[in-house]
């Protein structure tokens, strides 16, 4: 299954067939917070294994891919990342179907056209519930079409797995490392985009509705149009409403993550939630939405 896309299984790895090295830590399957430009700074540092932890307390880990164009024309690559468990990653029948997804709900990431021996990224990074699965171990797959990855069979035993890793540029895997990390009673990410060619300016509105301790930290950010907002509430709170603007760039789409954290020894109340909207042309027209509710206590 060479198309000539390459997604590495080791910092050695070329292309060549088979593969060098170890196969459990492909260093371009990266979860990562966000960066400004993932194009620029994750091809610039394409040398190096620039991953960070998952958060296994976390609803939203992003996991950035990039792709090499090993073939002698311009590709574009689609990207699609399995999950599956550690100790059932030879059983391809227990976790090709399991496909991360992006925060828009797609099952592949596109990059834009890679010249021959270029380095692209995915346009957008899969986000990864670490609540919600416990399958640590992803496997990556490139096809240079819109059409599904080629799956085989079940192995028959790791040898059989080894071989097609090592025998597949286009396929790849990564165990990932864990970190246990903050609790946050509510988290999550809102798209945003600016279709149009010049800069227009975004509104994020946060709506929150429940019971919420002084103490309670609302942090809203999106590193790629400079929003990074931290709110420690003085006092209970029963509603809360915030509003920040943004400049975004002609022709931009980002993610913006809202996260609500509880100070120590404090749990949520059922039902609160927490809503993050996005409006462009200086707030009059809702371009995104979205709601999480905590639905019990920890």
């Amino acid at each position: 299954m060479n198309n000539g896309l390459l997604i590495r299984d080791n910092l050695s790895d070329t292309g060549t067939i088979p593969s060098p090295g170890a196969i459990y830590s492909s260093p371009d399957l990266i979860i990562h917070e966000q960066v400004e430009n993932p194009l620029e700074f994750f091809t610039s540092n394409y040398d190096k294994d620039v991953n960070q932890a998952m958060d296994i307390h976390s609803r939203i880990n992003l996991i950035y891919v990039r792709v090499k164009n090993i073939s002698s024309t311009p590709k574009v690559a689609y990207i699609h990342l399995f999950a599956a468990n550690a100790s059932l990653f030879l059983n391809t029948s227990e976790w090709k179907g399991n496909r991360l997804k992006t925060s828009e709900g797609l099952d592949y990431v596109q990059t834009d056209v890679i010249q021959p021996g270029e380095v692209g990224v995915g346009k957008v990074p899969f986000v990864f519930n670490a609540l919600a699965e416990h399958n640590y171990c992803h496997i990556g797959c490139v096809t240079d079409s819109p059409g599904p990855c080629d799956i085989p069979s079940d192995f028959h035993n790791y040898e059989e797995y080894s071989e097609w890793l090592h025998g597949n540029p286009n396929i790849c895997m990564r165990n990932f490392a864990l970190i246990d990390g903050p609790r946050c009673l509510l988290e999550n990410s809102c798209e945003y985009s600016n279709p149009m060619p010049s800069p227009t300016t975004g509104v994020f509105e946060i709506q929150m509705g429940g019971k919420f301790p002084a103490g309670t930290r609302i942090h809203l950010y999106s590193k790629q149009i400079g929003v990074d907002k931290l709110v420690v509430s003085e006092a209970e709170t029963s509603q809360y409403t915030d509003c920040v603007r943004a400049t975004v760039p002609a022709l931009q789409r980002g993610i913006a993550t809202l996260k609500v954290s509880l100070p120590e020894g404090h749990e949520g109340e059922i039902g609160a939630y927490a809503s993050l909207s996005f409006y462009v042309s200086d707030g009059m027209l809702k371009a995104g939405q979205c709601t999480v509710a905590f639905a019990g206590k920890r």
